[in-house]
């Protein structure tokens, strides 16, 4: 991988995820997924919760790099978030996130940066909140969270980061 687009949200949506979170009662977990190469648990700690809108390879970096210094972020817009739910996932992990309908700005606004880039958006919109190969505490927390939140809930995007992924995670740039 070269880098990574995602959709940013505002300080309070992402308290109310880490609350979500600590209300689990299993301490830390990790969020990146396994099959990366990189050291998960930092890479964890330079991204934030997030929602990945694309990605790419190194060897498309320079097109991908080029056209997005056009880009101007539009504005905040919402996102609902549906459901939690457990999926498998790479190496025999299982992942936990919460599911994602897009509101018509927020389809906008991916709209524009499809045009932009040539690339479609992601089209399994989610928030991965935690992945682990302890399957039983992956249910925990899809449990857990099923007992403590309403859905649907809505949620705002305030921005779009760009981060290199993987050696070394950091972030490139801020949009909005």
């Amino acid at each position: 991988m070269g880098h990574t687009f995602v959709a940013r949200f505002s300080d309070q949506d992402i308290r109310l995820i880490r609350t979500m979170m600590q209300k689990t009662g299993v301490g830390q977990t990790v969020k990146i997924p396994y099959g990366r190469p990189c050291d998960r648990a930092a890479a964890d700690l330079i991204l934030p919760y997030h929602m990945t809108l694309f990605h790419w390879g190194r060897q498309e970096d320079a097109y991908y790099l080029g056209n997005l210094e056009k880009y101007r972020f539009p504005g905040a817009c919402k996102v609902t978030v549906t459901e939690v739910v457990s999926v498998n996932a790479e190496e025999g992990s299982k992942l936990v996130k919460l599911r994602v309908k897009p509101s018509a700005g927020f389809a906008k606004m991916a709209g524009s940066l499809e045009q932009l880039l040539h690339h479609r958006v992601s089209s399994d919109l989610h928030i991965t909140l935690a992945v682990s190969k302890d399957h039983s505490k992956m249910g925990q927390i899809e449990a857990s969270i099923k007992d403590h939140m309403q859905f649907p809930f809505e949620m705002t995007v305030t921005g779009i980061s760009l981060y290199h992924i993987w050696e070394p995670v950091r972030l490139v740039r801020t949009f909005g």
